[in-house]
């Protein structure tokens, strides 16, 4: 089997174990997915092994009948657990993959002795593999009869109990809603948030402004993992300096720029602050999630992450895990209650109008052909997680909870913010084994004082083990899966094309980044009313623009969709700055104009800057004469997969974004002053985004 689809079969394995008590339907979809499955397993088998038929036909023809003889009949007895719900079936199933893997050992033996020594090493690693697989589709049976025997009905009860004692949202019935404006307490954020804007803005503009000129601008960080954190941070300080990032209503973030604006909100420290955070957790190595190893809290982590959505049938996978990664490295400062940290906590935190408004992106993604996907769009803010495509919506707190024709069936614990990272970051998310450092022998030394306890080890364990044992090379971790709020849902809502959404279960979640890198969507929302998006891009394709371009466009495309108007940006400045585009619709005026700030290197730029005593101290400060980025990109520690920075590194990078928006801004403040402060004889109303 291929390692990319041995982890996901593995995952779906761990999915069907954390069942809730006399749930079927999630086991049953999961047979279905195996069963599925064992014809793709036969067609990479053969693909994989096609080096062996050159090597020895005889041996290969053999390996193939009988592998594919045994997994005709799992398939088969798959089939019938999914027809008869005979558990005898998945007994069978345990047994032939034992015959499976004796199967394979025999062939291997008997190869050992016709095989080159290299050819013999390449067959082994294969068989390999696949025994690990087998070895995990044992917990179908296994998980579930342990978990029976241990009182997991005992378990479920009391410990359910518990968790809705501390749950302040658990008289609550979630309802999904649908319209396309902004929510009413979103409306009262920015009247808090106004007089903040206008002392922002008369400060960078310099001048005193009429309440007609006053408008809201967006800061849209985009994704690259670690690189993106540490530029966002970068470009958001040199924002705050000039008074622009007072100026700002909104921040719109994708991917590692996520991290970044949730580490501001939740720890609550200035930029500054936060900057001497992270360098406080670089030094002491707390930074760099593949050195994090065994230091993960084993009870934290079974009473923070997996039991909880263990007992309300929630299912649990690699992103959990990573999650709890991410809230380790990046919110030490709030100790065990790192992992208790939630997105319906933030309101507290920002109500008040002293910081922008938080948005948090995601797609949720599904077949439509043979590898075609479709993409929806999901906001996650404070107050409400929304399809951007659909505008159906429902609260925060209830992400995750499960629904039926609209409404919430029983309220759960909010999912951990550590783990809305996870799938808001998971394109970066590199081979688990550099990541998951939880060793088995750890859990071994755990002693279990009650039934609940053993109960909770032992699921635990499953979990872990189905993980920790998998070989999957370069593989990325497995998608997030959530309990979807639009099951059955009523007929009068308009899903505009996506009416999938109403026969599915669990919804697949992704890192946005998979369709495209700047989150300019969210901005553009009815009731926002935005006039300057200021991008601070972090992608790999800075240079050619590649990724914004692209985003760009669907941007357009999505604007034209839902609000029946047209937007056609233009490259407005002369191009001879690497680090800054100006874009506007020549036809529009009021569609928002668009300053793109990158990390790229400009020479003349720094020339520039060795005229201006400012400036030149932050090429002094940061050593950023002879700093590449583009090769650090390509070669260096920016690399989007790299979680290892050094101090030196993380304050160059940081520079850099720092250095080429604090450059720009006299140029930003010209383009700001011509595109809207002259048109100050515009009615008021005509300042509005054409709604």
């Amino acid at each position: 089997m291929g390692k990319n689809n041995c982890f996901l079969l593995i995952l779906v394995l761990a999915t069907i174990s954390f069942t809730k008590t006399g749930s079927e339907e999630l086991l049953m979809g999961a047979v279905d997915y195996l069963a599925g499955m064992m014809p793709i397993i036969s067609e990479d088998i053969k693909k994989r092994l096609g080096w062996l038929g050159a090597s020895d036909p005889v041996l290969y023809n053999d390996f193939q009948q009988k592998t594919a003889a045994l997994e005709k009949q799992i398939q088969q007895e798959l089939l019938n657990y999914k027809k008869a719900k005979d558990k005898k079936s998945l007994e069978r199933v345990n047994v032939l993959l034992d015959q499976l893997r004796e199967e394979q050992n025999a062939l291997l033996a008997q190869a050992e002795k016709k095989l080159s020594a290299q050819d013999f090493a390449k067959l082994k690693l294969e068989i390999e593999s696949r025994q690990v697989v087998a070895k995990k589709e044992l917990m179908i049976v296994r998980l579930k009869d342990t978990l029976t025997t241990l009182g997991k009905t005992y378990a479920t009860t009391h410990y359910k109990q518990k968790l809705n004692e501390q749950n302040p949202h658990k008289n609550a019935q979630a309802i999904v809603k649908q319209d396309t404006d902004i929510t009413y307490f979103e409306k009262i954020f920015q009247q808090k948030r106004y007089p903040f804007i206008k002392r922002g803005l008369e400060q960078f503009l310099g001048m005193p402004l009429s309440s007609a000129q006053i408008f809201n601008t967006a800061f849209v960080g985009t994704g690259g993992g670690y690189r993106a954190m540490t530029l966002t941070l970068g470009y958001l300080r040199a924002l705050q300096e000039s008074g622009l990032l007072d100026a700002t209503m909104y921040i719109s973030t994708l991917s590692g720029s996520t991290w970044l604006l949730g580490s501001w909100v939740l720890l609550e420290h200035s930029l500054a602050g936060l900057q001497d955070y992270y360098i406080s957790l670089i030094n002491t190595n707390q930074f760099n999630l593949h050195a994090l190893k065994t230091q993960i809290d084993l009870s934290n982590l079974i009473n923070d992450i997996i039991w909880p959505k263990f007992i309300f049938g929630q299912p649990i996978g690699s992103v959990d895990l990573y999650g709890s990664l991410l809230a380790r490295a990046l919110f030490t400062q709030l100790g065990d209650q790192r992992q208790k940290q939630h997105l319906s906590d933030q309101w507290t935190k920002i109500q008040n109008g002293l910081k922008p408004f938080p948005l948090y992106t995601a797609v949720s993604m599904h077949s439509v052909g043979e590898k075609e996907y479709r993409y929806n769009w999901y906001e996650f803010n404070p107050l409400e997680v929304r399809n951007l495509e659909t505008n159906l919506y429902i609260p925060a707190y209830a992400f995750d909870w499960e629904f039926s024709e609209g409404k919430s069936i029983q309220p759960a614990p909010e999912q951990s913010f550590g783990y809305l990272m996870g799938i808001f970051g998971s394109a970066y998310a590199v081979n688990f084994k550099d990541i998951y450092r939880i060793k088995i022998d750890e859990l071994n030394k755990v002693k279990p004082s009650s039934t609940l306890d053993t109960v909770q080890l032992t699921a635990t364990k499953e979990l872990l083990r189905s993980i920790s044992e998998l070989t999957i090379g370069p593989s990325r971790i497995s998608p997030a899966q959530l309990n979807t709020p639009f099951k059955n849902i009523a007929d009068v809502f308009d899903l505009k094309g996506d009416e999938w959404l109403k026969n599915r279960q669990y919804l697949t979640f992704v890192d946005g980044g998979i369709d495209f890198n700047i989150p300019i969507k969210p901005v553009l929302r009815k009731g926002r009313d935005v006039k300057v998006i200021i991008i601070g891009e972090s992608s790999g394709g800075a240079e050619t623009a590649k990724d914004f371009l692209v985003s760009v466009k669907a941007t357009q495309d999505y604007y034209k969709a839902h609000y029946n108007q047209e937007l056609h940006y233009t490259r407005v400045d002369n191009g001879s700055n690497k680090t800054l585009r100006l874009y506007k619709d020549l036809k529009n005026p009021n569609a928002p104009r668009i300053i793109l700030v990158n990390y790229l290197y400009d020479e003349n730029l720094i020339k520039r800057a060795e005229q201006n005593s400012e400036l030149k101290e932050i090429l002094d400060t940061y050593n950023l004469r002879n700093f590449n980025s583009l090769d650090c990109v390509a070669n260096g520690f920016c690399n989007t997969f790299n979680f290892n920075y050094t101090k030196d590194n993380f304050l160059q990078l940081l520079g850099i974004g720092y250095f080429n928006m604090k450059a720009n801004e006299s140029v930003i403040k010209q383009f700001i002053k011509d595109e809207l402060i002259s048109m100050e004889a515009m009615e008021a109303e005509e300042l509005g985004f054409g709604f």
